[in-house]
């Protein structure tokens, strides 16, 4: 990332019951602040959270921002996203988000969880754990300090994302969920869903997957209506095995401890809003169908970053 700025930015008026100031530089408007986290984007106007260790951010787009990146006693900080892909999908789930997010500067793991053979959720959340301990491993060869984990989840992720939290809660910073399945110790997705999802997924497992696997349902299932997208999708979607739908997560509790947020879509599909209610998570609705990532990349990029500005101002508030 570039830390160069040719001049200093003006002073346009300080935002005191924000603790904030806004700054205009070349007509852009930027922003103080002193954090690992990245800004709220935002093209016109963004007002940090903090007070001390100033660094510039040059706002050049309604999505990123030019630095992300500060420094406290010589160690290097970043926000981690890992983000986990729902059922029927893969790692290319968020191939319309990650751009974006890496030119926020944060970086971003995508665990690719198996969808052979009798695979199920106790193997998907054990997948998320080793992306886990490989950010931390990595973090301690580096000998450097510890990033903030964000661990995302998009529909049955919800759940893999939990258990795997719930195993590594000491790595895990913060959880969000895009209209996310969730639940207590021992539900799985199956018991959380309405009959009729059930009907239809045993059905056609029985009729099309062998009895073992889901096939997946067309685009206009997850949303998905553009004709393009639909295209792109349709190739990409791939049967999903039966028992990642019938197996019973396990947690301990030590998840609940971890903050989180609910991302749910309107119109709704299944109550993802009233999953995150029921977890304590935040609830936040936004207009878009369930395939999210593909469809409106931009405010999922936007949602997942302020998750981390939020994040860190937590994490300063503690520090004081």
């Amino acid at each position: 990332m570039n830390r160069h700025h040719p001049s200093k930015p003006a002073l346009v008026s300080p935002v005191p019951w924000t603790d904030s100031f806004l700054f205009e530089f070349h007509g852009v408007a930027l922003a103080s602040r002193a954090s690992p986290s990245v800004a709220l984007l935002n093209a016109t106007r963004y007002t940090s959270k903090t007070r001390s260790s100033w660094h510039w951010f040059l706002i050049h787009d309604p999505i990123a921002v030019d630095l992300l990146i500060s420094t406290r006693d010589g160690g290097t900080l970043m926000t981690v996203f890992v983000l986990v892909h729902g059922a029927w999908h893969g790692m290319w789930a968020w191939d319309r988000v990650t751009p974006l997010l890496h030119q926020a500067g944060a970086r971003t793991v995508m665990p690719t969880l198996t969808l052979d053979g009798d695979a199920g959720l106790h193997l998907h959340a054990d997948e998320v754990v080793a992306a886990l301990d490989g950010l931390a491993g990595d973090r301690d060869q580096a000998r450097g300090a510890a990033d903030d984990v964000i661990l995302v989840g998009h529909s049955y992720a919800g759940l893999v994302v939990r258990q795997a939290a719930d195993l590594r809660p000491h790595l895990v910073s913060h959880i969000v969920l895009f209209d996310g399945w969730a639940g207590g110790d021992g539900h799985s997705l199956f018991d959380l869903a309405p009959d009729s999802l059930v009907t239809a997924a045993r059905a056609a497992a029985e009729a099309r997957g062998g009895g073992t696997t889901v096939p997946a349902p067309p685009p206009g299932a997850f949303g998905i209506t553009d004709s393009a997208d639909a295209a792109w999708l349709a190739d990409r979607l791939i049967p999903q095995p039966l028992r990642t739908f019938t197996e019973p997560t396990r947690l301990t509790g030590a998840v609940d401890k971890i903050p989180g947020t609910g991302v749910y879509c309107r119109p709704m599909t299944y109550p993802f809003d009233r999953f995150a209610d029921e977890l304590g998570y935040r609830s936040i609705p936004l207009d878009a169908p369930h395939n999210v990532m593909l469809s409106h990349p931009e405010a999922v990029a936007r949602l997942l970053l302020q998750a981390a500005d939020d994040l860190d101002y937590e994490n300063e508030k503690l520090e004081r």
